[in-house]
């Protein structure tokens, strides 16, 4: 009467901007599901990460999982496809079959030497060369692979359950309506979340040295450190007098002082869709180091020649653009993020050929 279906659909996403805002929500829930379960003993694995999104993106349930004492080319998986697509008529039809004949058609196995030709690379035996990139290869972030569009270009927010809503719009592509002051507001906001997360960490894995209180405590600052970060990210429709023809109008626009009035909007977001937001933001921190490498300068270790200090071509740069463009400090602030940042590049990389040229 109905036919089980048994074709797998492997047009997965080949990349991070070519996943929809739910792909990447699936991302961001799988990762999250594998870190906590991770251990001591069973550290956290890609490979793990690939097959349960290999599961989820082709819309396959896991019935019995692999016996592991078995070996590993007889492994299988025990799989299913999930019932969203299937009607009533045919879920009726299903359960029929499997009371009067004691089998369920609807399962089937799936080997994981199966799963592992399609998400692992297809290698050259002899040369280690590799032929064909893996379905799920994108996710090891190598190369050009990163999330550059955002994710979530218009929310929804609240300050509280019972008062109504707000629309907040993201940051265009590749943060193209940042001024120099929203940016290091920005960049600001992310390390003292990052510092702040960290300390949070710590003071869960000492567990019972630290009381409940001082633990919620923490919390809660790490979760003000996010709001902020997401109250400089986003804007809102506000009010806004033009300065040549003194007219009225009400548009998407940034206001320096816009943390402290959209922070509480951005308390308790959603864990999943922060997850999402950091894919993007490491994403844009790939491309300014790569467009930008002598403003990104990691420390200096022992044996390799001194650095750049980022703050002290922060000051030169401010300094150079007021005398010689003729700006105050306000109007280097309104300046594009990324032409500051080129001038900054092209300051160190002055830097570094008299230094060159000093040495030799």
């Amino acid at each position: 009467m109905f036919e089980e279906k048994r074709h797998i659909d492997l047009r997965l996403p080949r990349s991070w901007n070519d996943c929809s805002t739910e792909d990447l929500r699936t991302v961001a829930h799988v990762l999250m599901s594998c870190a906590s379960k991770a251990t001591r003993y069973k550290p956290f694995s890609l490979k793990e990460v690939k097959i349960a999104l290999f599961f989820a993106f082709t819309g396959l349930e896991i019935v019995e999982p692999i016996n592991p004492r078995v070996d590993v080319e007889r492994q299988y998986y025990v799989v299913r496809f999930r019932d969203k697509s299937f009607s009533w008529l045919h879920r009726a039809w299903r359960w029929c079959r499997k009371r009067l004949t004691g089998e369920d058609p609807s399962v089937f196995n799936l080997y994981l030497w199966q799963i592992s030709s399609w998400i692992e690379p297809e290698k050259d035996l002899n040369s280690g060369r590799v032929l064909r990139a893996g379905l799920l290869d994108w996710l090891d972030c190598e190369g050009n692979n990163h999330l550059f569009v955002f994710p979530f270009q218009e929310i929804k927010r609240s300050r509280s359950w019972w008062r109504r809503k707000r629309v907040f719009r993201g940051p265009e592509t590749l943060m193209q309506d940042f001024t120099w002051q929203r940016y290091r507001f920005v960049q600001d906001y992310m390390e003292h979340y990052v510092t702040q997360q960290n300390l949070l960490l710590q003071m869960q894995e000492r567990g019972d040295q630290v009381s409940d209180r001082d633990l919620m405590k923490q919390e809660k600052a790490t979760d003000l450190a996010r709001a902020c970060f997401l109250a400089v990210l986003y804007k809102a429709k506000i009010r806004v007098v033009e300065d040549k023809t003194q007219r009225i109008r009400f548009d998407f626009e940034y206001q320096s002082n816009q943390v402290t009035d959209y922070a509480p909007y951005f308390r308790n977001f959603p864990e999943e869709d922060w997850q999402v937001i950091r894919f993007w933001w490491e994403g844009m921190m790939f491309y300014l180091q790569t467009e930008y490498p002598r403003c990104f300068k990691r420390q200096a270790v022992k044996g390799q020649p001194k650095q750049n200090n980022p703050l002290e071509l922060y000051t030169r740069t401010t300094a150079t653009m007021q005398k010689y463009l003729g700006l105050d400090e306000t109007e280097v602030n309104n300046q594009f993020f990324q032409l500051v940042l080129q001038h900054m590049d092209n300051m160190a990389k002055e830097n570094d050929e008299l230094e060159r040229i000093k040495g030799s």
